[in-house]
């Protein structure tokens, strides 16, 4: 039975900015092996849902109080919570309050290894290329 991911594009607090494509979930869902289910969610487009094993958002600054919420609310349900984005990789610290694992910086690098401590369940708080 495959594993199933979601990258979470949290919605964007102001949309006359525009709406841009998650164009870095795509490329990330490019390095998650075929053996995952993975779902890409814009939640400006699509409305969420928590069925997953694991959620991984990202997050800039203009975002990250809705991010933060998505966070809790798959926390609150025992799902794990990979933080990424470049909010995350400014302010780790803080920013690990709200997830189990962060992502500071580039996330393809590292995607193999966080899979792998995802499976073992052994996630690290930080993860950096």
């Amino acid at each position: 039975m495959h594993k199933k991911i979601l990258l979470i594009n949290p919605p964007s607090p102001e949309f006359n900015m525009g709406l841009f494509p998650p164009l870095n979930l795509a490329t990330i869902a490019t390095y998650i092996p075929a053996e995952y289910e993975v779902e890409i969610i814009d939640c400006n487009l699509q409305n969420i849902h928590c069925n997953t094993d694991i959620a991984c958002i990202t997050a800039n600054t203009y975002s990250i109080r809705r991010a933060n919420t998505l966070c809790k609310k798959f926390r609150r349900l025992g799902i794990p919570v990979l933080f990424g984005g470049s909010h995350p990789s400014i302010l780790p610290e803080e920013s690990i309050k709200y997830a189990d694992s962060i992502v500071i910086g580039d996330g393809e690098p590292v995607m193999p290894e966080l899979l792998k401590d995802f499976e073992e369940g052994k996630l690290k708080k930080f993860y950096q290329p």
